[in-house]
C-alpha cells in the first residue's frame, strides 16, 4: 500500500498485525514484530495457541511472577518475529525448504507460546502433561518432541507454519530458563 492508508480492513490487518521483510527492513513497521503476534488467520490457529497459553499462564505466572512471565512471552514472540524473517537469508541452499520457502507475512502467537512450552518443559521435565486429553508424556519428551517436529517441517518446508518461529520461541524459553537459574532469580 503505497498512500499509508489502508482501503480495506483486510488490507489494514495486513499491513498492521503482521511481520513481513518488506514492512520491517523497508517500510519500518517495527511494531509488527509485536503486534503479529496478537492476530491469526484461522480460528483452529487462535484456539490452539489461547488453549495452551490459558493451560501453562497460570503455572508459570506462580512460579516466575507477571513481569517475568510478560518478559519471556513477549520477548519470545520478538524473538520468533525476527527469526522468521531472517529465515530465508540464511536457510541452505541444499534443503528442499529453501525451493519450497513462502516469503509471505507471518503472524500468530505460536512463537511466544513456544517459549512458555519451553520454559515449562524445562523447569518440570518428569511433570506428566496430557496432549489433546488423551496423551500422556512428561515435560522433557513433549519439549523434545515439538522441536524434532518443527526441525523436520523446517528442512522439508511447503506448508504455511512457521517452524523457525516456532524454534527460535522454544530456544528463547530454554535460554530464559538457563539464565534465570544461572542468575540464581526467583524459581
Amino acid at each position: 500500500m503505497k498512500s499509508g492508508k489502508s482501503s480495506s480492513p483486510l488490507e489494514f490487518m495486513e499491513e498492521n498485525f503482521t511481520v513481513s521483510s518488506r514492512g520491517v527492513f523497508k517500510e519500518r513497521r517495527y511494531y509488527t514484530l509485536v503486534t503479529s503476534f496478537f492476530s491469526h488467520k484461522r480460528v483452529s490457529h487462535l484456539v490452539n495457541n489461547m488453549y495452551t497459553l490459558w493451560a501453562l499462564g497460570p503455572a508459570v505466572i506462580h512460579t516466575i511472577g507477571t513481569t517475568n512471565f510478560a518478559l519471556l512471552y513477549m520477548g519470545g514472540g520478538v524473538i520468533s518475529s525476527l527469526a522468521q524473517l531472517y529465515w530465508p537469508y540464511i536457510i541452505p541452499q541444499s534443503w528442499p525448504a529453501y525451493i519450497k520457502y513462502n516469503s509471505g507475512n507471518s503472524l500468530g502467537a505460536s512463537g511466544a507460546i513456544s517459549s512458555l512450552a519451553m520454559w515449562v518443559s524445562f523447569r518440570w521435565p518428569t511433570h506428566i502433561f496430557r496432549l489433546y486429553g488423551v496423551i500422556e508424556l512428561p515435560g522433557a519428551v513433549v519439549g523434545a518432541l515439538t522441536v524434532a517436529m518443527d526441525m523436520t517441517g523446517l528442512y522439508d518446508g511447503g506448508s504455511n507454519i512457521g517452524h523457525m518461529a516456532h524454534l527460535a520461541g522454544a530456544a528463547f524459553g530454554a535460554l530464559f530458563f538457563i539464565s534465570s537459574r544461572i542468575m540464581g532469580s526467583r524459581r
